[in-house]
């Protein structure tokens, strides 16, 4: 069926743009060696999800006059442009900064196009499910980018490095490419995310959603330095933290499509907040790993359930709920290396506790908010309250 090529399709440009965003979490490696601080890493990884999130009203007039195949050809020739520029920018902060804010750019054009060709693509029944296997897109380069792109920069193979980042690119551009959009018949109400602000469930889901990526967004950035200073790899996260990642969203993911997305949430959340706590304790690369894998057991199928929970909710509005759903996600990690970059700069394992209590405060809220709401509702109306 057509469908199921051009999911596999996007499936594939997706996990190849994804590769090289991923590659940003060993990067900070090659920036130590060259004597930038653990702020001038914050203030780079601001820089590019700064440009993505400021660069949306763009994503959405692209998307609106060219449609989600157009966006993402463009997402990938922008990504090959950023690769490029990092390349020739070397170690000079000043030239750095653009390189990683048009990677931001080509990253806002992605995240947005990708769930709206998702959301018409699959039949409804099967939404859930093809959301978290595409979320794996985020999983599987952690588990094989990152630790590759982080052996590259420590036997300072930085050409290497960059040249596969030219590769990945450029083939996300051909799988973009070969992408079939159809257009479907227009939603019942024309809505935007600015309208649907004035729904307080709608702006709760946007809270959480906030809060919970604020947490994730701080754990993946530092995480590295935290164990460097520990005697411990990066690759001791990232491995266990993925196939945790990969177990939920991909071997389980139909069994726990079964539940409600609001059970699966608060469990997640729960578990998400025991791990964080646990990875700032850890002194050993064993510990590390164990409470990484819990956090990525946990945090497989809270974005999944989260955007099921948002379709349940508005499902005649479902382009402007996931409009919304990612600006809020976008948001939370242009802030999240800023904010946790200030802390760190007095003690990394500070970040960790910080963001351990936000994850136990967004799983508070979320019970409280949206326990009614554990079941779909009738009522879809942007203007309700």
């Amino acid at each position: 069926m057509t469908w199921k090529r051009d999911y596999l399709l996007l499936w594939s440009t997706a996990f190849l743009h994804l590769c090289v965003a991923m590659t940003f979490f060993a990067f900070p490696i090659q920036l130590v060696r060259w004597g930038f601080s653990t702020m001038d890493v914050a203030w780079l990884a601001f820089s590019m999800d700064c440009a993505l999130v400021l660069a949306r009203p763009a994503v959405k007039w692209v998307l609106d006059h060219m449609g989600p195949k157009s966006t993402l050809i463009l997402a990938s020739a922008l990504l090959a442009l950023a690769s490029l520029a990092m390349y020739l920018a070397g170690n000079r902060f000043w030239l750095l900064v653009p390189a990683k804010m048009l990677h931001g750019v080509s990253l806002s054009f992605l995240l947005v196009a990708y769930i709206v060709y998702a959301s018409h693509a699959l039949p409804l029944p099967l939404l859930q499910r093809g959301l978290s296997w595409l979320g794996l897109t985020t999983i599987l380069p952690q588990l094989v980018i990152v630790p590759f792109a982080e052996k590259l920069l420590l036997s300072e193979q930085v050409g290497a490095f960059f040249l596969s980042l030219g590769i990945l690119a450029l083939a996300a551009l051909g799988c973009a490419s070969l992408l079939t959009f159809r257009d479907t018949s227009p939603e019942e109400h024309r809505s935007t995310p600015e309208n649907m602000l004035r729904n307080s469930l709608f702006r709760q889901i946007l809270t959480i959603t906030f809060a919970q990526n604020l947490v994730n967004c701080i754990v993946q950035t530092f995480v590295a330095l935290l164990a460097a200073s520990r005697g411990s790899y990066a690759s001791a996260f990232f491995i266990p933290y993925s196939l945790g990642n990969l177990l939920t969203r991909g071997i389980l993911a139909r069994r726990i499509s079964l539940f409600l997305p609001m059970s699966v949430v608060l469990t997640s959340l729960c578990g998400i907040s025991v791990a964080v706590f646990g990875i700032s304790l850890a002194k050993t690369t064993a510990v590390l790993a164990l409470f990484s894998g819990l956090y990525g057991l946990f945090q497989g199928p809270l974005d999944p359930s989260m955007m099921a929970l948002t379709a349940r909710l508005f499902p005649k509005n479902r382009n402007a709920a996931f409009t919304g759903y990612m600006t809020s996600q976008d948001t939370a990690w242009a802030l999240g290396p800023l904010f946790g970059g200030s802390i760190g700069g007095h003690s990394l394992a500070s970040i960790f506790f910080l963001s351990g209590g936000l994850a136990v405060t967004t799983t508070v809220a979320c019970w409280k908010w949206f326990r009614p709401q554990a079941a779909p509702t009738s009522s879809d109306s942007p203007s309700s309250s």
